[in-house]
């Protein structure tokens, strides 16, 4: 049987899995069950009373998800060195990249678009094809398929997904083009948080002239950046699914999660967020080594 797929916003992976059948499903990323009477999903900080230790770097130098254990996001995360003696639930926010689900959800996604006769195909499905590609790493077919529906849709979210497309393929000007167009189309689509993306690809091309920018500046200097809260809530959208693409260091991604350790009300957010920042790069070491002994 035929199943008809709503086409969603690029980077968010779940809220396409949660649009199968036409029924709109919360994202996965976004709410993570708990075990009524266990500690799954949970985190342990230590008792205000207690000294704070400080936040370790000896983690493996490994892309990993925030929460341990990849394929099981239900293990509880271990922030190493904390005492165990008070129990948190982890914050449904954190960015975690895609998981195995969503990763099968796309493969199985690509399988069914090659055994349909392509004169069944329509535009709304060859570009869900070409987002299952993008998450799968297949760029080029992923750009011919979405530059041949876009005079059709002339849609935000293709637009979008061509910028993401032609960033990951390492075409940055074409990435920009096409981000600059979704915006110009829709300033809310991705819960409004796409001018993140495009600071993001500002960045990047700051770093092509000058590979010590970030040592400097941040990923935020190059936008007009909103309130903390905002930045914050932009952040964590998108790094969910940023996370998928990035290499086991990346200073970007780096940048941006100190970034949000230092905007967060959250000291649980803030901890995990520093631990996170100093993996993936090191280019806020010094910062972190002076909020840690303060």
């Amino acid at each position: 049987m035929k199943i008809p797929l709503l086409v969603c916003t690029l980077f968010c992976a779940s809220e396409i899995l949660g649009c199968i059948n036409g029924y709109h499903l919360p994202a996965l990323s976004r709410r993570i069950p708990v075990e009524a009477d266990s500690h799954a999903n949970a985190i342990r900080i230590p008792d205000a009373r207690l000294p704070q230790p400080k936040i370790s770097t000896s983690l493996p130098a490994t892309k990993v998800d925030i929460v341990s254990g990849k394929s099981n996001p239900l293990e509880p995360v271990q922030l190493i060195g904390l005492p165990q003696e008070v129990v948190f639930d982890l914050p449904p926010t954190l960015p975690r990249g895609l998981t195995d689900e969503q990763r099968a959800f796309f493969v199985t996604r690509v399988a069914m678009f090659k055994s349909e006769a392509s004169s069944q195909r329509t535009p709304e499905e060859r570009a869900d094809y070409a987002m299952a590609q993008i998450y799968l790493g297949d760029y080029r077919i992923a750009i011919k398929e979405l530059k041949s529906v876009e005079p059709i849709l002339k849609d935000y979210v293709v637009a979008s997904a061509l910028g993401t497309a032609y960033e990951l393929a390492g075409d940055l000007k074409q990435a920009r083009k096409w981000i600059v167009e979704g915006l110009k189309r829709s300033l809310d689509g991705h819960d409004g948080t796409e001018w993140l993306h495009l600071a993001i690809i500002d960045t990047k091309l700051a770093l092509r002239r000058s590979p010590d920018f970030l040592q400097k500046k941040s990923v935020l200097d190059t936008t007009k950046a909103p309130n903390d809260d905002e930045i914050v809530k932009a952040i964590e959208y998108q790094l969910n699914e940023r996370l998928s693409f990035v290499g086991e260091r990346d200073p970007i991604v780096a940048d941006l999660l100190y970034q949000a350790a230092v905007r967060t009300p959250s000291n649980i957010k803030r901890m995990i967020y520093l631990r996170e920042s100093l993996r993936y790069g090191d280019e806020r070491k010094s910062a972190i080594e002076k909020l840690q002994r303060s």
